[in-house]
């Protein structure tokens, strides 16, 4: 039998030890403290793959696996646009409150403003799915990571 310590419980604690732990630790009952629903952004019409405030202002980005990023102004509930994509829209990052940056299903990363709601800029450079973008403090370099196992950098 293997040794060692496993999700922090030594192999010589009796399971009857860790159930019951768990039983009156993990099982106790907590009274909700969560806040109410102010609104729904709905005209997604697929799954919704992320989101994303931008900076310094009330809008956000949601972006969905039904190929389209919508830029929302949270404080008065309206659609400011709408980015149409080539696949599905898993992942975003915000360059100041203007432009905001999508990683797609497609592989490629799309630069958007989010005023106009135009592609201003495609990077290429993957061959599969983009996971995750990142943003440089400057706002000069773009890094994103894709399912083909790289992370490209881009200069913005």
């Amino acid at each position: 039998m293997p040794t060692g310590v496993y999700y922090g419980i030594h192999p010589r604690v009796p399971l009857n030890f860790v159930l019951e732990w768990l039983y009156l630790h993990v099982s106790e009952k907590h009274e909700y403290c969560g806040g109410q629903i102010i609104n729904t952004l709905a005209p997604h019409s697929d799954s919704i793959g992320c989101v994303g405030f931008a900076p310094s202002d009330s809008l956000a980005a949601i972006g969905g696996f039904d190929e389209k990023l919508i830029i929302w102004d949270i404080e008065h509930s309206l659609s400011r646009g709408t980015c149409d994509h080539k696949g599905g829209v898993t992942c975003l990052a915000w360059l100041g409150a203007s432009y905001v940056a999508t990683g797609c299903m497609d592989g490629n990363v799309r630069l958007w403003d989010s005023r106009s709601a135009e592609c201003v800029r495609i990077f290429q450079g993957h061959s599969d799915i983009i996971q995750s973008i990142e943003v440089s403090a400057n706002h000069k370099y773009l890094v994103s990571s894709s399912l083909d196992g790289k992370a490209c950098v881009f200069e913005v």
